[in-house]
């Protein structure tokens, strides 16, 4: 075999044998372990939430947050009945039946770790709508990380 055909053989080789390996890398195989919805604004708002793992619907449900008041926000975290599978998450949100905002779990935040396994999702509503993910799952969890946390109606 010439020596052109053996490196375009073997960097094909290394390419397919490493795939899998670097959809971890890039974020595809992280966990979600929690969503949590807050509402800034002074008036209740309704928050439909959607979550895909691998480009299936693995989540849908609609939550009423009531607004802030005084030095309180509210929020609630749905239950995480999409496990703890890990995949390629994919979480989307809209309020009050308006336009459908969404982010990738491969998309963490500056402040966090980007390779961390495990991510959560914040959707916040104030003036506007946004999704924050957070490699946080080391702060989330007091007991062991295998777990998704849900919760009720919390004030921050």
């Amino acid at each position: 075999m010439r020596r052109r055909e053996f490196l375009a053989v073997a960097g094909l080789s290394a390419t397919v044998s490493t795939a899998g390996c670097l959809d971890s890398v890039l974020g595809r195989e992280r966990r979600l372990a929690r969503v949590g919805l807050s509402n800034f604004a002074d008036e209740s708002h309704r928050f439909d939430l959607r979550v895909a793992r691998d480009d299936e619907t693995v989540h849908e449900s609609t939550h009423e947050v009531r607004g802030a008041s005084d030095d309180r926000i509210f929020g609630t975290a749905p239950d995480c009945d999409w496990g703890t599978t890990p995949g390629d998450y994919e979480v989307f949100a809209r309020v009050d039946g308006g336009e459908w905002a969404s982010r990738s779990a491969s998309e963490i935040g500056e402040r966090w770790d980007d390779s961390a396994s495990c991510v959560s999702a914040h959707v916040q509503y104030g003036d506007s709508l946004w999704i924050d993910i957070r490699g946080d799952c080391d702060e989330l969890f007091t007991v062991s990380p295998e777990t998704c946390l849900v919760g009720d109606e919390t004030t921050l």
